[in-house]
């Protein structure tokens, strides 16, 4: 009688804890997954793919602009980066 009592008590406090872990692992990375959305949401996360090319032109822009490259060289560098500015006045 004491055996089986103490095997089923044990067995099941082994249950609720496991049960216990496994519910807070989830509330930790729900918890996790809003911030994580919350950044994303505010910009703050990461940036996409448009600002790296926007940042790459304006660092082509730059180097043009203090003589660092040729025409020649911003043009293919240009093209190769897929933007299309009509804007800068070249020579």
């Amino acid at each position: 009688m004491w055996g089986s009592s103490m095997m089923g008590w044990h067995g099941t406090g082994i249950w609720w804890a496991l049960a216990t872990a496994f519910f807070w692992i989830v509330i930790v990375a729900l918890l996790i997954f809003a911030v994580a959305g919350s950044l994303k949401w505010a910009g703050l996360l990461h940036s996409t793919s448009k600002d790296h090319e926007d940042s790459a032109m304006a660092i082509l822009k730059a180097r043009f602009a203090r003589g660092e490259i040729t025409t020649e060289q911003f043009d293919q560098m240009r093209r190769k980066l897929g933007g299309r500015d009509d804007s800068l006045d070249r020579p």
